[in-house]
């Protein structure tokens, strides 16, 4: 079973064809609090996925059906060894930017933004990324319960590896408690732009748009690499 039924992406690099758009999953979730069991994610998303078309999308006129899209299976990430599992799924992404245009991780732990971020880093000739992160946290946290390494710091070590161009990224759908504005205020002082959830409900969706496009450099031609992380809570929160 794969990805809205694509054909799966040979296992062998020299045997993968250029590709458009690779689909992979990331069944880890020893970085999780409280909601254990999301390793299960990429598997049912993949049952999910069988019953829409996929070929078109009206909303943009954008017709996929001639693009070369694959589902590269699961990333091997041990359950039992954070570091491990992380440096496996960002090898694991790293090899698929090799013959890919667009590189799609399916996961449930907060921490696989680090690892596709780290592959997108590579892949952009080791400059960092642009990233549109919409969340109900900002991630962007040093410790959680005294461990560097969980799903609220995932964005400071992306940062601290070099892979957020900061002054062209963007919060969105932030609506999640804090333990004190500090944490806001920091990310702020250092470039990130913040639309809260208030902010995307209240405001001209167009507006936003722009202040969206302007905060990644889209409104001028450039070459520069954008990468979106999505994170589910906002639809369970």
């Amino acid at each position: 079973m794969s990805f809205y039924r694509l054909p799966s992406y040979p296992t062998l690099p020299e045997d993968r064809p250029e590709a458009d758009c690779v689909f992979f999953g990331c069944p880890f979730d020893a970085s999780s609090t409280y909601r254990m069991g999301a390793r299960f994610g990429p598997a049912a998303v993949r049952r999910a996925s069988q019953m829409p078309s996929f070929n078109y999308a009206p909303w943009i006129g954008r017709d996929f059906s001639k693009m070369r899209i694959f589902d590269a299976g699961d990333a091997a990430a041990t359950p039992f060894d954070i570091m491990t599992a992380m440096n496996q799924v960002y090898l694991y992404a790293k090899r698929l930017w090799n013959s890919s245009k667009t590189v799609i991780g399916i996961g449930v732990t907060m921490l696989l933004p680090r690892c596709l971020l780290r592959a997108a880093r590579d892949f952009n000739n080791g400059q960092p990324v642009a990233l549109v992160h919409l969340d109900s946290h900002l991630d962007t946290g040093d410790e959680y319960h005294g461990n560097k390494l969980s799903h609220g710091t995932a964005l400071r070590r992306a940062m601290e590896d070099g892979c957020v161009d900061i002054e062209r990224s963007t919060h969105v759908g932030i609506h999640g408690s804090m333990a004190s504005a500090d944490l806001l205020e920091e990310d702020n002082a250092k470039g990130w732009l913040t639309i809260t959830m208030d902010d995307f409900v209240k405001k001209d969706h167009l507006k936003l748009q722009i202040l969206l496009r302007k905060g990644l450099g889209m409104l001028q031609p450039s070459s520069a690499l954008m990468w979106m992380f999505l994170s589910l809570e906002n639809a369970l929160e």
